[in-house]
């Protein structure tokens, strides 16, 4: 009962421990994501500012145009106006030199009547006469200076009180434009002062990006050296091909192959997360797979599955307490005799498909992962399997099916991976893996990957 209620308490803190992992790696996450939106954000908003500046700019343009030729018309009409009345008072002062010669020549004809009948008279009549011309000249001359000046006044008033309007137009105009250009002065400043500010913080990411890229590059190298090279793939397990494409720089999934003098052993493993968490994890794993197997020497399937469970707890310090890593794993772990006749698989959360003759056969896994299980864990079994020449053994993560994509942005699902390999699986493994990969890009299009992608096929 002690040693009971021990592992009880060992299992419950691995679970809390389990649960503040999870916690953690979702914040870094958000985190993450605050960080790409604040970027795209601050891009957008200084992009929609120069493009405002941009359309300022060509309306004050075009207003200083339409003033200039505003003023020209202005211009033109003002001066045609003033030949018009010019030409108008011309006109009418003609009309009325000819209407009193036209009187002049009547009383001239009239006069002639009366000197005939009386020529005293007459010369009387035309002194009269030539006294009353000279005056009525005088007269006429008086009213037609009279009229032009009142005019020349008139026109004089409504040219200075026009002059007067057009310089307070245009005064009204130069101050509102002098006004708009201090404005836009002090909006370019302003919008200078921020562009240096975004550069330098540009400057700045930039600088941390490439200090962070740096380091993940160099955890890649470490980790691709310590996954199996193709050669050791081929050595191992003979005809194979390995389809690895991990969503960043680092992967969650990771693959690994051992053989002793019993045994070949191979594993497919889905790490907690992607990226550098899943690249932490995966390495652990590799570690203690080979720890398991190769110092420790166990050698059925399901026993190395329950030693790396316990081995995950100890090392996370899985409990469950709150702030402890959660972390854990899913796995398929393969055991072929020397002549590939017999396999043994162990699986958490893992399946695993065998094709053979136009069928698929599908070896379940434990419903569990490797790792904390808050109470739940049970030991993992194990399936035998006698196998036949031509069979095609498949084992993979959930990547390649959980990818959106298509027509409706949709999962890729794991239905359609196995039509696929239906479809493939008598094709050599080159071409088999270059069929995978097509398709997959094919069906991702322009949607962003989800996760780590790996799929394993061995064909005897």
């Amino acid at each position: 009962m002690y040693t009971d209620n021990n592992k009880l308490i060992e299992l419950n803190n691995q679970q809390l421990f389990q649960a503040q992992r999870e916690q953690e790696s979702r914040y870094e996450e958000m985190a993450l994501d605050a960080f790409d939106e604040f970027q795209r954000n601050e891009a957008k908003k200084a992009e929609t500012l120069k493009l405002k500046l941009e359309a300022a700019q060509r309306e004050k343009d075009l207003l200083e145009l339409r003033r200039v030729n505003e003023l020209d018309a202005a211009k033109i009409a003002y001066t045609q106006l003033e030949k018009e009345k010019s030409m108008q008072n011309l006109a009418l002062i003609e009309e009325k030199l000819r209407l009193k010669k036209k009187e002049i020549a009547a009383l001239e004809n009239q006069n002639r009547i009366n000197v005939i009948s009386n020529s005293f008279r007459l010369k009387e009549l035309e002194l009269a006469k030539n006294k009353n011309y000279l005056m009525l000249q005088k007269q006429l001359i008086n009213e037609m200076r009279v009229s032009i000046i009142q005019k020349k006044q008139q026109s004089l008033k409504y040219g200075i009180a026009a002059l007067t309007g057009l310089l307070l137009l245009v005064g009204f105009f130069l101050f509102r434009g002098i006004s708009q250009r201090r404005k836009i002065e002090i909006q370019n400043i302003k919008l200078q002062f921020k562009n240096n500010e975004i550069a330098k913080q540009k400057d700045i990411i930039q600088e941390k990006n490439k200090e962070i890229i740096d380091s993940i590059n160099y955890a890649l190298k470490i980790q691709t050296a310590m996954l199996p090279t193709d050669g050791e793939m081929k050595s191992i397990l003979g005809d194979v091909f390995v389809f690895y494409q991990p969503k960043a720089i680092v992967s969650g999934d990771f693959y690994w192959c051992f053989e002793n003098s019993k045994y070949k052993y191979y594993a497919t493993v889905d790490c907690t997360g992607h990226g550098v968490p899943g690249g932490f994890m995966s390495m652990l794993g590799i570690s203690l797979l080979n720890e398991i197997v190769k110092e420790k020497k166990i050698d059925e399937p399901c026993d190395i599955l329950d030693m790396l469970t316990a081995r995950i707890i100890a090392e996370l310090k899985q409990t469950e307490k709150a702030n402890v890593a959660k972390d854990g794993m899913d796995i398929t772990l393969c055991r072929l005799s020397k002549d590939k006749s017999e396999l043994v698989v162990s699986g958490a959360n893992n399946d695993l498909w065998i094709l053979r003759k136009n069928e698929l056969i599908e070896i379940k896994s434990n419903r569990q992962s490797i790792g904390f299980n808050y109470g739940k864990y049970k030991q993992f079994t194990q399936e035998r399997i006698t196998l036949q020449p031509k069979d095609k053994i498949y084992t993979f993560s959930d990547g390649y099916a959980d990818q959106f994509g298509g027509n409706n942005k949709k999962k890729f699902k794991s239905r359609n991976l196995k039509n696929l390999l239906l479809a493939i699986y008598n094709h050599p493994a080159p071409e088999q893996m270059r069929l995978i990969k097509r398709t997959f890009e094919e069906w991702m299009g322009t949607e962003e990957q989800v996760d780590d992608v790996l799929i394993i096929g061995v064909l005897l």
